[in-house]
């Protein structure tokens, strides 16, 4: 879908996806193209996968399972209004 050429303001990944692609790395291979791209990193694991680099840049932001609604309201905000 990404390479669609659909426009994309946000990518929501979970950090850690069954299969070979992880959030990091899929990170990686979006920023290869687009470096600016804006993401949010979701971990049902607390704080050792959050920290960890790879792909992630410090503005993306990090959320743990469970999150609210009004928290991945504010964060998308937050990442959508954020000068890259």
């Amino acid at each position: 879908m990404y390479g669609s050429g659909e426009g994309i303001d946000l990518v929501i990944t979970d950090l850690v996806m069954p299969g070979s692609i992880q959030g990091p790395t899929l990170a990686k291979l979006i920023r290869s193209r687009k470096p600016e791209e804006r993401f949010i990193f979701i971990s049902g694991y607390a704080n050792k996968s959050l920290v960890h680099g790879g792909g992630l840049s410090k503005q993306d932001a990090r959320l743990t399972k469970p999150i609210s609604k009004s928290e991945l309201i504010l964060q998308g905000r937050r990442a959508l209004d954020e000068p890259h």
